[in-house]
C-alpha cells in the first residue's frame, strides 16, 4: 500500500520545579532542566537538551510523508503490547534517584496535578532515569496481517524528585502529539514473517513453501535425511530471519525467542508422517 501518511510530532514541555519558600497558592511550574531522550520510528535515538532557564520547552518533530513500509518499520523498532510507542526516557539531574512519575491528564489544571504530586510517595531506584510510552499508533492482528491505526494523543508526565540535598521538586512535562491519519486503519499484508524471512529445513525430505503468513511442511522419509520415529513423529527446525536489522530481542506469537548468531529465530516443529502440517507464525 502506497498512500502517503504525514506524522508530526509536538512536544510541549511545561516543567516546573516547587520552592517551598513561596507561599501557599504561589507556588508554580518552573523549568525542569534535565534530559530527555527520545525513541525514533526509524530506530535509534535521540537526546532533547531542555533550556533549564526556560519554564516552557517547545520541540517539534516532523516524520514527513509516511507510507505503508514506514508505519511496518515503526512497528518493528517500536512496536509492543498491541501499540506502536515512542519511548521518551528522562535523566535526573545530579544523579538523583529518588523520584515519582505518572502519566496524567494533559488538560488537568496545575494546582490538581501539584496536589496529585504532593500525596505520592518516592520511588528509591538504582537509576537516575526513566521512561514513559507515548502510544502513536494502536496494533491488532487480522490473521496474519497486522492493522495500524494511527492516533493523536496528548499526555502529560507528572514528575516528583528530591534532590542530593532533600529538598522536593515537583515537573510537569506535556506531550502533544499528532498524527495527520489518526483514525485510519493501514494494513500490513504478511508484515511478518515476510517472504525472505523464512528459512526452512536443509535436510533431504524436509522441504516447505510460503505464501500469504502461513509456512507448509512437504515431508517426505528418506534415507540419511529426514526421518520419522516408530511412533511417526519427528522434527523439522524452521528459521524466521530476525524481523529488523537492528533486532536485539522477538517474540514469536506473543512469546519471547531467542535471536541466534546468525540473526534467525530456530523454531522446532513437529511433524507426523500421517498429516500434512502447516504453521502460521507473527513476528514482532
Amino acid at each position: 500500500m502506497k498512500k502517503s501518511l504525514a506524522l508530526a510530532l509536538t512536544l510541549i514541555m511545561v516543567m516546573g520545579c516547587m520552592s517551598f519558600a513561596a507561599a501557599e497558592g504561589e507556588q508554580e511550574f518552573t523549568a525542569f532542566g534535565g534530559e530527555v531522550t527520545l525513541s525514533k520510528t526509524e530506530g535509534g535515538e535521540e537526546t532533547i537538551t531542555i533550556d533549564s532557564t526556560n519554564p516552557v520547552a517547545t520541540v517539534t518533530l516532523d516524520y514527513g510523508s509516511f507510507t505503508a513500509k514506514d508505519w511496518e518499520e515503526a512497528f518493528y523498532n517500536c512496536g509492543e503490547d498491541n501499540g506502536i510507542y515512542l519511548t521518551a526516557r528522562f535523566t535526573l539531574p545530579n544523579g538523583e534517584k529518588k523520584y515519582f512519575k505518572s502519566l496524567y491528564n494533559a488538560d488537568a489544571a496545575d494546582d490538581d496535578c501539584l496536589e496529585f504530586l504532593k500525596n505520592m510517595k518516592y520511588m528509591d531506584d538504582e537509576e537516575n532515569s526513566f521512561g514513559v510510552g507515548l502510544e502513536i499508533a494502536g496494533v491488532r492482528y487480522d490473521g496474519n496481517n497486522i492493522i495500524i491505526t494511527p492516533k493523536s494523543c496528548r499526555e502529560s508526565v507528572l514528575i516528583k524528585r528530591q534532590d542530593n540535598e532533600g529538598n522536593d521538586h515537583f515537573h510537569r512535562v506535556t506531550f502533544d502529539v499528532t498524527v495527520s491519519s489518526s483514525g485510519q486503519g493501514i494494513k500490513l499484508t504478511n508484515a511478518s514473517p515476510a517472504n525472505d524471512r523464512v528459512k526452512f529445513d536443509g535436510r533431504e525430505g524436509a522441504k516447505g513453501s510460503y505464501s500469504d503468513g502461513t509456512v507448509r511442511y512437504m515431508l517426505e522419509e528418506t534415507e540419511g535425511g529426514f526421518q520419522y520415529g516408530s511412533d511417526g513423529r519427528g522434527e523439522t527446525t524452521t528459521k524466521l530471519v530476525r524481523p529488523s536489522d537492528n533486532a536485539v530481542s522477538a517474540t514469536v506469537n506473543g512469546e519471547p525467542a531467542t535471536i541466534g548468531a546468525d540473526n534467525a529465530i530456530e523454531l522446532t516443529m513437529d511433524a507426523r508422517n500421517d498429516q500434512s502440517m502447516t504453521k502460521a507464525f507473527t513476528v514482532c
